[in-house]
């Protein structure tokens, strides 16, 4: 087999050998970055201690708990199904002389937050940006754009072939979720000392100058002099002051995103030990990727230029 394989290096056309040449070529440093995007998930995953939300510090943990909608429940776009979250695809089937395909006409992911509660707390959940598996996943077929009995919201103005495939990926309200990302809990007034707070408003008020010359401009001479403007100073830090009474008995806010300085955002009905487990089979079938097509990619170069 290798011997054929040498010939045909030697005598293959130029523009078969430099495709499948350039093929080995950009498929190597390819299946090298995913094995490290891989590794870098089992090393997040493994070496972030799993917090609880009463007690978890700010900034990239790993939270465990049961997922619940934030609000009332989703309901998938095909099928109607209540939800907390989906990802749900429409496909169809084209064909073009000898080769056929599926063509992605729709797809739709929710973005509504999700909650997890872990016994201590619940935590706000920003699904965008993240990498989700879900347990529920469900492929079928149909000959129209719009699945026959499903909900069709967001889906009728579709118009295309006869053959559709339909994927339909969610997580239910009570399904165990594992959560991977960055934490931030919100409090009343956000961490602002007053004065910051007082100048944040009183920006955001200059932003409606004609109705902050009606509330502070007493002379109306069409202009905020400085006596004036003390005056809308106090009336933003009495605003700042009266928000906070407000907020003081309530609950500060959990929240969980994308990471700001990128390490993975990971969000699955999956444990911990079965993601290490996926995402190392991952990273060993990419190095072994790697391995093969990098050496064979530069012996191809090396036999053919060498023969000339």
């Amino acid at each position: 087999m290798l011997a054929d394989w040498h010939a045909w290096i030697l005598h293959a056309p130029p523009d078969s050998f430099w495709l499948w040449t350039g093929l080995l070529a950009l498929l190597a440093p390819f299946s090298g970055f995913l094995a490290l995007r891989a590794l870098r998930r089992v090393r997040a995953i493994e070496n972030t201690p799993t917090s609880k939300i009463r007690s978890a510090h700010q900034g990239y943990v790993e939270l465990i708990g049961t997922c619940e909608p934030a609000a009332d429940p989703l309901r998938t776009p095909l099928t109607g199904s209540p939800c907390a979250w989906y990802h749900c695809t429409v496909e169809r089937y084209v064909r073009s002389g000898k080769h056929s395909r599926w063509k992605t006409v729709r797809e739709v992911r929710s973005e509504a937050p999700l909650k997890l509660l872990d016994g201590t707390g619940e935590c706000l959940i920003d699904p965008r940006g993240a990498e989700v598996l879900p347990r529920t996943r469900r492929i079928w077929y149909g000959n129209s754009v719009v699945p026959s009995g499903g909900a069709a919201s967001g889906l009728r103005g579709i118009v295309g072939g006869s053959r559709y495939r339909y994927t339909e990926e969610r997580i239910d309200a009570g399904d165990p979720l594992y959560a991977l990302g960055e934490f931030v809990t919100l409090a009343a007034g956000d961490g602002e000392d007053l004065h910051t707070a007082t100048g944040r408003l009183l920006r955001a008020w200059k932003q409606d100058p004609q109705t902050l010359l009606h509330r502070f401009d007493r002379d109306g001479d069409g202009r905020i002099d400085p006596q004036e403007w003390e005056a809308a100073r106090e009336a933003a830090r009495q605003a700042v002051l009266r928000e906070r009474l407000e907020n003081a008995g309530r609950p500060p806010l959990h929240t969980l995103g994308r990471s700001r300085d990128g390490r993975p955002f990971i969000l699955s009905v999956h444990g911990q030990r079965a993601l290490g487990r996926r995402y190392r089979w991952q990273a060993l079938g990419w190095t072994c990727a790697f391995v093969l097509t990098a050496p064979a990619a530069l012996w191809m170069l090396l036999v053919r230029l060498g023969s000339g």
